[in-house]
């Protein structure tokens, strides 16, 4: 994620200093450009990104001045190959997102792993909330997507229907299909 000790270029990256932040709450909007969706779209292996956005409420804790709690939502909309038949899907998402991010933690040895408290985005007091995002939305992408018309297909018959056993408590042989291949 570093380059050099600084933040990397994200597609769609928005680093912002954390002490310029003021104490309390700081709202912020960003939404891709069409080559960031592009390069989005690329990254995650979609047909396309038709938009992304995300709106979020950033507060800096008055205590260190060096923590922050981000929260908000992202919404996109892409299209996805159908795993079984490669067809276009479409898909939208309006999610929420939340995390909290210390830059007085991430020297600390003493971490508490039950803290939800992130580190990885956060260098040399700048944070990429635009990756943060951009993560979010990579969880929320289905791995495989599939339109809601696929069927098994039974290989002998050609039926989209299971074939029936004799004894319904018999298990159907997946290898059953290969007694009727002839041996050379």
């Amino acid at each position: 994620m570093e380059k050099n000790g600084s933040l990397s270029n994200y597609e769609f990256s928005r680093i912002l200093l954390i002490k310029k932040f003021n104490y309390g709450e700081t709202k912020k909007r960003v939404e891709a450009t069409s080559a960031e969706c592009q390069a989005i779209a690329s990254r995650f292996d979609l047909i396309s990104l038709d938009y992304f956005s995300g709106q979020l409420s950033i507060f800096k804790k008055r205590r260190s001045g060096l923590d922050l709690t981000i929260g908000g939502r992202f919404s996109a909309s892409y299209q996805q190959s159908c795993v079984a038949t490669l067809q276009p899907l479409q898909f939208s998402i309006d999610q929420t997102v939340s995390a909290s991010f210390s830059l007085s933690k991430i020297n600390n040895i003493d971490i508490d792993p039950f803290d939800n408290i992130s580190t990885e985005l956060v260098s040399n007091g700048k944070i990429d909330f635009g990756e943060f995002l951009i993560q979010n939305f990579a969880v929320e992408i289905n791995p495989f997507p599939r339109t809601s018309n696929i069927d098994f297909i039974n290989l002998e018959s050609g039926s989209t229907k299971f074939p029936k056993t004799e004894n319904e408590n018999t298990k159907i042989n997946p290898f059953s299909i290969l007694k009727t291949l002839k041996l050379k």
